[in-house]
């Protein structure tokens, strides 16, 4: 709810491709330069209290962005420094949530736990985005950010009253910079480790950093649905992403994560293709729908291969890691930003769903041992 209102912001005020994708990227980039420090935090913290920090930290932001742009505050700069800052609370709240699952199920029902997990935060974003289009309309963009800061707060509110014992675990002995050292050195000498985190790395940069034009496609020159148009095409990827969390929860125990994984990630690529050609809406939600159900399969089995492939003090640095791996969406959000303003948004979305397809495929047939992973 609170990237919707804020994309849409940016974009009636300035109508740049670039300018929507800066803000989007801003709302990300932390990730790139939080990721390890974020690893080992986890491994060090009570990380139900964590996330409860994470929740105020975002809903402060929001409530003090609303209140810029409820008194009519023109100032853009603003508004990238606080998605800034919400992207630090969100830098923390991608890896804490699904660390905590693994910390309170068996290993066995782990990609279970993570499917019915993501499944539900897949839900409530289908709600937040939906809603979020109707409400700009209603409430305006200020009143929609209030919302969403209301909401966060709630989500602390529930996150405090987890009964949650942690794990004892030995994070390990030296500084900071020496534990993320030992993490980064153990992942580079494990080739399933790092390729899983490069493939992550282009999946977030050209998959979900295409979602940053979303506005342009919402807009008048393109399907012309507006910001209702706007939530729904949100949504979708949301649907979709609970689409695939309800069929990983029943089908988890079958095994073949690795073949699974591989075939997303193609799948990424093609639905990306599809959305960028399409000029009926139509045609659009049931690409996006593809494009979330793809995203949804490949960020829950990636979780799970990461988190059961390394030892149990490694578990909080290859989140870290994999939060850096998301940090390159904002990356992707700018390349695809300044492609969009010369040569045209559709165009963008073209080549970075050739730059997917590429790599996945290459993941498909040139590392078959990704494939056979359990």
């Amino acid at each position: 709810m609170q990237r919707l209102a804020v994309g849409w912001l940016v974009l009636q005020s300035t109508g740049s491709p670039f300018a929507v994708a800066t803000v989007y990227a801003f709302n990300f980039m932390p990730n790139l330069f939080l990721g390890p420090i974020v690893g080992i935090v986890l491994d060090r913290v009570n990380r139900k209290y964590l996330l409860m920090g994470v929740h105020a930290l975002g809903a402060l932001t929001c409530l003090t962005l609303a209140t810029i742009v409820l008194t009519d505050r023109d100032e853009t700069w603003l508004v990238l420094l606080l998605a800034g800052v919400f992207g630090v609370s969100v830098s923390f709240n991608i890896p804490t949530i699904p660390t905590l699952v693994f910390d309170v199920v068996d290993p066995r029902d782990a990609l279970n736990a993570n499917a019915l997990r993501s499944m539900g935060q897949r839900t409530m974003g289908i709600m937040g985005a939906a809603s979020g289009g109707v409400l700009i309309g209603v409430v305006g963009v200020g009143g929609t950010i209030l919302v969403a800061g209301v909401l966060l707060t709630l989500a602390m509110a529930n996150t405090a009253m987890m009964d949650y014992q942690r794990r004892t675990v030995i994070a390990g002995a030296g500084s900071v910079i020496h534990q993320i050292w030992e993490g980064f050195r153990y992942f580079g000498s494990n080739g399933g480790i790092a390729s899983l985190l490069v493939a992550a790395m282009v999946a977030e940069a050209f998959g979900f950093g295409a979602l940053s034009l979303l506005p342009f496609f919402a807009d008048e020159d393109f399907l012309d649905v507006g910001s209702k148009g706007l939530g729904v095409m949100n949504a979708a990827v949301g649907l979709g992403g609970g689409i695939a969390g309800l069929m990983l929860a029943i089908f988890a125990r079958q095994g073949r994560r690795g073949l699974i994984l591989a075939l997303a990630f193609i799948m990424y690529g093609v639905f990306i293709g599809i959305f960028s050609r399409s000029d009926i809406f139509l045609f659009s939600f049931a690409a996006l729908l593809g494009f979330g159900f793809a995203a949804g399969t490949f960020d829950m089995t990636l979780v799970v291969l990461l988190q059961s492939n390394v030892p149990d003090q490694m578990r909080g640095r290859v989140m870290g890691a994999w939060t850096l791996a998301i940090g390159m969406g904002p990356v992707g959000a700018l390349i695809l930003g300044v492609l969009g303003e010369n040569f045209g948004v559709r165009s963008a979305l073209g080549v970075g769903s050739l730059i997917l397809l590429g790599s996945s495929l290459s993941v498909a047939f040139l590392l078959p041992y990704i494939r056979r992973l359990p």
